[in-house]
């Protein structure tokens, strides 16, 4: 029978890679680390991270780059050491109040029956979505790919009645 830590380390987490971001962000005592701080935090708070590093860290970098939750600090000059800092926009920190990192649910639009994922908005020109429950290329994380809403989040599609004529 395979123990409790055994389990942990078999079983991934229900948190999307931008809500682990936001842990690790609002554990530090500045609410501000580099990515490689932001990597030691998840990997010492959810041992499922410690097995296999490339995908999960490739994500954190996607996560930070294109949503707008995440905003680059340069370090002062009398700190030295290796790359940027990493904090919450204001705008985003009311989504992970008390602890609320979980994933919800996707909506669904009545109207042209596709779904949407309500989520973060994105930093690119281009229109791809970063959504706080997505991975690398704006794929869903994990087997349910539910996201988080929040102030970053853009309105819900309005769904129009339809019609019977």
């Amino acid at each position: 029978m395979a123990s409790r830590e055994d389990l942990m380390k078999m079983v991934r987490p229900p948190y999307s890679y931008s809500a682990l971001i936001a842990m690790a962000i609002q554990s530090a005592p500045e609410r501000k680390l580099t990515l490689s701080h932001i990597y030691q935090f998840v990997a010492d708070s959810f041992p499922f991270y410690q097995r296999s590093k490339a995908g999960w860290q490739n994500s954190i970098r996607h996560n930070l780059s294109l949503n707008d939750c995440f905003k680059k600090v340069p370090r002062d000059e009398d700190d030295p050491g290796k790359g940027n800092y990493w904090t919450l926009d204001p705008n985003c920190e009311k989504m992970f109040d008390n602890g609320n990192f979980r994933r919800k649910r996707k909506r669904r639009s009545e109207a042209s029956g596709t779904s949407t994922v309500a989520a973060g908005t994105t930093k690119s020109e281009e229109g791809l979505s970063s959504g706080l429950g997505t991975g690398v290329g704006g794929k869903p994380e994990g087997d349910s790919p539910p996201a988080l809403e929040g102030p970053c989040s853009p309105p819900p599609l309005a769904s129009t009645p339809s019609s019977a004529a």
